[in-house]
């Protein structure tokens, strides 16, 4: 508990340092008001959701599974570094966002047996949204920046923004929130690889699960729906399967999700099919995200797992998405 104290804290003091390198009322933030869950955590069953939607993820993150169970780190390289040159403009009109989006992780856990290791990557490749949306969001991208437009006294010193004009580029800044996470289609691709090892050491790590798949998001414009589905081909030696033989998984979900205010609810459903004893499995949940701070989101699952013996899904997890992803909202005036 102590080893993860220390990284929770160490990854707070690191978000700092990258917050100090920006202005946050000069730039706009290109997360959603959610965390998504590690591909390690997704792969091996224990994850909250089986059902994903792309989002860009912030350029660190740390999720801790069922109080201490288990833990999981991620990073963004492309975002632990400042872009000043990256505008709001360029993001919103451009397709694909793999550089933007590749994250990697690690993640860890125990299970009555033995310990799990795991690492993962998830991309973004493909994201668009309709001309309507993206005039929409530039028209509001226009009022926050003349509300930022300096102002000057007698002696042509900048004057300070009004507490007026700070409120009113808040709730421009919310509107622009809710604008573009909207009239979006995206694909997402992401993988993980499994290690156990049943004494406990990096000695006895053993690949028991690998997988890839492809996570998908519809975001209609005049709905508070999000509608996201994946499908997912993995594959398990007979250590984790017990069949005898390697197994192999071919998943099928859909998952309606709807977001209000600190809230992010959502009822999924998967089917999997295990080709190695010609046998479907199903999945079905109910799992709930709550803000509890821009950069704390805790979340929590109930419903039945895939398996007919100790099936029953009851997962509790924070995530902490210690460094936001920022763009400007004009490019840097030339000199």
């Amino acid at each position: 508990m102590i080893k993860k104290i220390f990284i929770i804290i160490s990854a707070i003091f690191f978000s700092v340092s990258l917050y100090s390198q920006q202005n946050p009322v000069d730039n706009i933030s290109l997360n959603d008001l959610y965390i998504p869950d590690v591909p390690g955590f997704v792969l091996s069953d224990k994850a909250p959701s089986a059902v994903d939607k792309p989002v860009t993820p912030r350029a660190f993150g740390i999720s801790l599974l069922n109080l201490w169970q288990g833990g999981a780190v991620d990073v963004t390289p492309y975002w632990l570094t400042s872009k000043p040159s990256y505008t709001f403009d360029q993001w919103i009109n451009k397709k694909f966002t793999v550089a933007e989006t590749f994250n990697l992780s690690a993640a860890t856990f125990k299970t009555d047996t033995s310990s799990i290791l795991s690492a993962g990557f998830r991309t973004q490749v493909f994201r668009i949204y309709t001309n309507g949306q993206k005039n929409a969001m530039m028209q509001k991208k226009k009022e926050i920046v003349q509300l930022l437009a300096p102002e000057f006294d007698e002696q042509d010193n900048v004057l300070p923004l009004t507490d007026s004009a700070l409120l009113a580029i808040k709730d421009k800044l919310g509107e622009m929130e809710l604008l573009k996470t909207k009239d979006l289609f995206s694909v997402e691709l992401a993988g993980a690889l499994i290690g156990s090892s049943p004494n406990n050491s990096f000695k006895g790590l053993a690949s028991s699960r690998s997988g890839v798949w492809l996570n998908l998001r519809w975001s209609p414009a005049k709905s508070m729906m999000d509608f996201t589905g994946v499908a997912r081909y993995s594959w398990a030696n007979n250590t984790e399967a017990k069949v005898g033989k390697d197994s192999s998984f071919l998943d099928l979900g859909v998952a309606l999700n709807y977001q209000k205010d600190k809230f992010n609810l959502s009822l999924e459903f998967v089917s999997r099919n295990d080709y190695s004893v010609k046998k479907n499995y199903d999945r079905f949940a109910f799992v709930a995200n709550y803000v509890l701070s821009e950069n704390v989101i805790i979340v929590a699952s109930i419903g039945k797992n895939f398996s007919n013996v100790d099936n029953i899904v009851s997962a509790f997890g924070v995530k902490f998405g210690v460094s936001r992803s920022r763009v400007s909202l004009s490019a840097p005036a030339s000199r």
